[in-house]
């Protein structure tokens, strides 16, 4: 196992984590971690639909798919520990991934409301993969009600394995990827406040969706994976000394 639920980390600044969840994958799929895969329901660009199949725990790791379907529609899959109650309000992520590269599709990792209230309450995307680029992203509610994120690319191959921690404070928020600082946020409407979920999800892209490339064609594989593994969440306990 990864971590031992309710041990305590404590950082540089002094910093306490307590450990929440803790998953290597190798009892199979937990729902008690993550709940059920999202399925029904068609995504707001009409591209794809979710799909439970398309969450799977194979080889002792987390397997998100894209997956071309007879008829040529797509679906794709979506999960949240949230789903199971498993959330913080501060704290850290880890874990390991890994998305294949393909034409007009992506994955999302990130942190997502409780609330499911967006996007008022926030979004922290760890990695996303837009044409196999490694992007971070923050989002959240203008004093107008409207949607702003801030979106910061690493030089990394997201089609290889990393390790990725995001750091999630009252005062910033950081990623690193193999121990390097790659995107930070310390203006304070860029930090969420409220408790979050650690998941991730599928995406296939729509034509004109011109930030992925455009949708699908004939070079997309039938099954695109995105691996995840050695998932630890941990609950920021205040700072000490």
């Amino acid at each position: 196992m990864v971590a031992s639920i309710g041990s305590i980390a404590t950082d540089a600044a002094g910093n306490t984590y307590k450990v929440v969840l803790a998953d290597d994958f190798s009892a199979g799929y937990k729902a008690s971690n993550w709940g059920y895969g999202y399925n029904g329901g068609t995504y707001w660009n009409g591209a794809f639909t979710w799909s439970s199949s398309d969450v799977n725990v194979r080889n002792g790791e987390m397997q998100v798919t894209d997956t071309r379907q007879a008829d040529g529609s797509w679906t794709a899959g979506g999960f949240n520990s949230m789903q199971a109650g498993q959330s913080i309000t501060y704290g850290t992520v880890e874990f390991d991934a890994r998305v294949e590269a393909a034409q007009g599709t992506q994955a999302a990792i990130l942190m997502w409301p409780v609330s499911d209230t967006w996007p008022r309450d926030g979004e922290i995307d760890i990695l996303e993969a837009p044409k196999n680029q490694a992007m971070h992203s923050s989002h959240w509610e203008g004093a107008d009600g409207s949607h702003q994120y801030s979106s910061i690319f690493s030089t990394i191959d997201p089609s290889k394995t990393h390790r990725y921690a995001m750091t999630w404070l009252p005062n910033e928020v950081t990623i690193k990827v193999d121990g390097q600082v790659v995107a930070r946020w310390t203006d304070a409407a860029a930090i969420p406040d409220t408790a979050m979920g650690f998941g991730a999800m599928g995406y296939v892209a729509a034509q004109g969706e011109d930030w992925l490339g455009g949708a699908p064609d004939s070079t997309t594989p039938s099954v695109v994976t995105t691996y995840i593994d050695n998932v630890v969440m941990s609950q920021w306990t205040g700072t000490g000394g």
